[in-house]
């Protein structure tokens, strides 16, 4: 059962990594329509927060709509890092797709969507038996 619940704690921080690593990238597809204000909008970047004060997240997106993800479990002390790939829908919202290797089922590929709201970025799940349920807010450094 520990190892079932760790699994799901990891499973909720890559969500949010995904979708944080999408947010950033929203600068590349902003055009700078902005007047040169969109440093403090883009999505490229480093975005950090937590999830449920437990995990630790760094979110680094880069503008070929890649990133990566850091989530460092503070109960059992564990560091994992993920890759992950994002998309804008619209200037301020996302998906991002990250890939991870599964205990039971090999490699394995979770959407998390996000909305940018400044230098905030709100990471939602993309779950299909629960909806987009909000993951953790990060904050652009």
């Amino acid at each position: 059962m520990k190892k079932k619940n760790i699994l799901l704690a990891v499973f909720a921080i890559i969500l949010m990594v995904t979708a944080t690593l999408f947010i950033t990238s929203c600068d590349k597809s902003s055009g700078g329509s902005s007047g040169g204000s969109t440093s403090s909008n883009s999505i490229v970047g480093t975005w950090k927060g937590d999830i449920d004060d437990e995990v630790d997240v760094v979110l680094k997106v880069y503008n070929d709509n890649t990133g990566t993800v850091t989530l460092k479990d503070n109960y059992y002390n564990e560091t994992v890092k993920y890759d992950l790939t994002y998309k804008m829908t619209d200037d301020d919202k996302g998906y991002a797709i990250v890939e991870f290797d599964s205990y039971y089922y090999g490699t394995e590929y979770q959407r998390v969507d996000f909305e940018l709201n400044g230098k905030i970025m709100y990471v939602y799940s993309n779950d299909e038996y629960y909806g987009n349920e909000l993951i953790c807010v990060l904050h652009k450094q």
